[in-house]
């Protein structure tokens, strides 16, 4: 069984990352750690900049994770400032942004890279989400969360995270290329 630490503060991020490595024998190891973030709009230049810091940081091989948002009907904001959206807007906010708006998609575009001391290598995927028309459950960190579910779901990010959030099948071929890159 491969071990690889996976560095961030977001325990929902670990969760998730453990939860569907599992089925290709990868053991996820975390570290919470708050590392610098380089100011740019390229979720991919972020990545790598982080995973540099972990390795210099842990000096071993390291996985770690960014996250763009893009909201169509937004113009693509927030982009990569969604941690800083999160600061100060609420679940209200967001929907007031939406209000009256046709296209409630949004999409996440998620970066990991690992970084085995050698070089670094990053994996993509994106995932459409929708805006829903009222806030459903909780999230302390992310009210985002709160007004935004998955394609074909009626239940908010936030009441699936509450709920133990199931391995996530609708990316299962993007799991399989992330564990081939952590296993090779």
């Amino acid at each position: 069984m491969s071990s690889i630490l996976f560095v961030t503060t977001n325990q929902d991020k670990y969760n998730k990352v453990r939860i569907n490595l599992e089925p290709y024998d990868i053991k996820i190891t975390h570290q919470s750690w708050e590392m610098s973030e380089i100011q740019s709009s390229d979720g991919e230049q972020i990545v790598r900049d982080k995973a540099q810091q972990a390795y210099a940081k842990f000096k071993k091989p390291v996985l770690v994770n960014d996250d763009t948002w893009s909201i169509p009907a937004l113009r693509g904001f927030p982009s990569t400032g969604m941690k800083l959206c999160n600061d100060f807007l609420l679940a209200k906010d967001w929907l007031r942004l939406m209000k009256g708006v046709a296209d409630k998609r949004v999409f996440l575009i998620s970066f990991y890279a690992y970084h085995d001391g050698r070089s670094i290598k990053v994996v993509t995927s994106k995932h459409e989400r929708y805006f829903l028309e009222k806030p459903q459950g909780k999230h302390p960190d992310a009210p985002s969360l709160e007004v935004i579910s998955e394609k074909g779901s009626d239940i908010s990010i936030a009441q699936q995270i509450s709920r133990g959030r199931v391995i996530d099948t609708n990316s299962s071929d993007f799991w399989k290329q992330l564990a081939g890159l952590l296993s090779g």
